[in-house]
């Protein structure tokens, strides 16, 4: 992970003297002593905001992209000293002892706030707006308010770190509960959530010290905490992130991890005859598409989006690669896309012929998807009326999620998985279905209407 030390004020450099446990009278630095964040890049393209598909290895345009998104950070202490609550804001915590990072000393201007679709008060209840340049970097704070201090006179505070994203969804009030904090999220399939609690410290240091390997986005990390003492990691396993293992240059890292499914559709011409033409005017799946987003917990493993089964539904469009809405059809109604099998493929097995980009969608996890597919089919060229029919596939148990060892998961779209869909188009109403097994890696191809 390459860590790029950018933003505003002062910079801990790492060179400042440390704190030493043997002396308890030693106060260690007393400078000022910022707080860093560092995101590493999450694991799967990524389509949001219209900005098209967000590839890490994009060197070109990845970095760009993702620096236009608002990324949103929460530090709380992972104690719970005092009865606190997530409802503590950090601007009635001067001393910095419960919440560390949010929004309530932010300042915004009309126009962030139109562009995050939110009032000035509601962007106070959310997390501390942040930018991230891409690549394993540290955020720059995007505000003009407050930049965070750690609290120099308590050393060991210990704080969970969270961010989230959730694109230009609509969402709802934000609720600062008791354990959590949360808010109502309805999603179009356009936009992409994502969200993640700071690495665990505690198990980072056990994996150093037992010899495990290490990802790469945290071996910096690591080289660090193999240079340090026992007694000093046995300190940071109670204190965890703050003061203390700032001072030691181990700060939160925090691999953002996407909530939604990214799903790509694609139609393959399946007719035995190369004079049929069966056009597609429309594709969309249903499916619940309201839901809870967790953003911050007490228990970071309850960070994450919650789409009930029974939930508000929507039919959500096939998109283009960039994030736009596909149109099927022309200003006259007439299908832009048309399936025909041309003689020079006539012979080939159906998976072997030109397939057609049917759209792609980021889909709300869950059992409970269905598949939309409006045709028009002309039996003959006497101008006769068309065959119209909208084939409706349920695609629930139609995924089958494994782990990296082949043992069966779940069943339905999961977060954070890549799936393909592959539609087998014989004839307006024959589109017949067989659906492969998943694979942990992309998530699954579901092939449908394939002999």
């Amino acid at each position: 992970m390459l860590l790029l030390v950018t933003g505003c004020g002062n910079l801990y450099t790492g060179d400042e003297s440390l704190y030493d446990p043997n002396h308890q009278d030693n106060q260690g630095d007393q400078t000022q002593l910022p707080v860093m964040v560092a995101f590493s890049d999450p694991i799967y393209n990524v389509l949001t905001r219209g900005a098209g598909v967000l590839d890490p290895t994009d060197e070109t345009n990845f970095s760009k992209r993702i620096a236009d998104g608002t990324f949103f950070v929460y530090a709380f202490r992972r104690d719970n000293p005092n009865g606190m609550t997530y409802a503590h804001r950090r601007a009635e915590d001067a001393d910095r002892r419960y919440c560390l990072i949010d929004g309530s000393l932010d300042e915004i201007s009309a126009e962030e706030c139109t562009a995050l679709g939110l009032t000035a008060e509601q962007c106070k209840l959310h997390g501390k707006r942040a930018a991230y340049a891409g690549n394993g970097s540290f955020i720059n704070w995007k505000s003009s308010g407050y930049i965070p201090y750690y609290n120099l006179q308590e050393e060991f505070d210990a704080f969970n770190f969270f961010a989230y994203y959730y694109d230009n969804a609509q969402v709802g009030e934000v609720k600062r509960e008791a354990d959590r904090i949360c808010f109502d999220v309805t999603v179009d399939g356009s936009q992409d959530l994502m969200c993640a609690a700071a690495a665990d410290l505690k198990a980072l240091i056990e994996d150093v010290e037992n010899g495990r390997k290490i990802a790469a986005d945290y071996s910096e990390q690591a080289a660090r905490l193999k240079q340090l003492g026992a007694d000093e990691r046995q300190l940071m396993r109670s204190c965890y992130y703050g003061t203390y293992t700032a001072r030691r240059n181990i700060w939160p890292i925090i691999r953002m991890k996407h909530q939604l499914s990214y799903v790509k559709l694609k139609f393959y011409p399946a007719s035995k005859s190369t004079k049929d033409i069966v056009y597609i005017t429309g594709v969309w799946i249903e499916c619940v598409n309201k839901g809870v987003f967790t953003v911050a917990s007490s228990d970071p493993a309850n960070v994450g989006v919650h789409f009930p089964t029974d939930g508000e539904r929507g039919k959500l469009p096939a998109r283009d690669a960039e994030g736009k809405e596909i149109a099927w059809t022309d200003e006259e109604g007439k299908s832009l896309y048309p399936m025909q099998v041309r003689e020079e493929d006539a012979d080939k097995e159906v998976n072997q012929r030109p397939a057609t980009d049917g759209g792609v969608f980021l889909l709300p996890p869950g059992n409970n998807a269905t598949l939309l597919i409006n045709t028009v089919y002309y039996p003959d060229a006497t101008g006769s009326e068309p065959y119209i029919t909208t084939f409706s596939y349920d695609l629930k148990d139609a995924v089958y999620n494994k782990d990296e060892n082949g043992a069966y998961l779940s069943s339905g779209f999961m977060g954070g998985r890549e799936y393909n869909i592959s539609a087998y188009i014989y004839g307006p109403q024959d589109i017949k279905l067989n659906v492969q097994a998943a694979s942990w890696v992309n998530g699954g191809d579901i092939e449908i209407g394939e002999e």
